[in-house]
């Protein structure tokens, strides 16, 4: 008898804040335009799920919307959802704009 193979399988939460490429990293590791990307702010509202298969292996990434001051509920329970993916991460991938803090 013949067992099964072994899957490998992970999941990795892209964390940052607003436009800093959360999505579009998504979607180059995907190979697919899964998320939304815009040069507006705020376009991630709730987590997204996507998941790139290699051969035996599978991870799952968690796009999340970007962290900020929230001025709106909307803006807490987005933040919320952010801070919350963290829990389920066996890798959080902390995402920032390098270019933005250049003098």
């Amino acid at each position: 008898m013949n067992a099964p193979p072994i899957m490998h399988f992970g999941t990795v939460t892209l964390l940052g804040r607003t436009n800093v490429g959360k999505s579009t990293f998504l979607n180059r590791a995907l190979g697919e335009p899964l998320a939304i990307t815009s040069p507006l702010p705020q376009t991630t509202r709730d987590a997204l799920l996507g998941v790139a298969s290699h051969g035996d292996a599978q991870i799952a990434f968690l796009d999340t919307p970007g962290l900020h001051r929230p001025r709106t509920e909307l803006g807490k329970r987005m933040n919320s959802a952010a801070v919350d993916s963290v829990r389920s991460a066996d890798v959080v991938v902390l995402m920032t704009d390098a270019w933005a803090h250049t003098p």
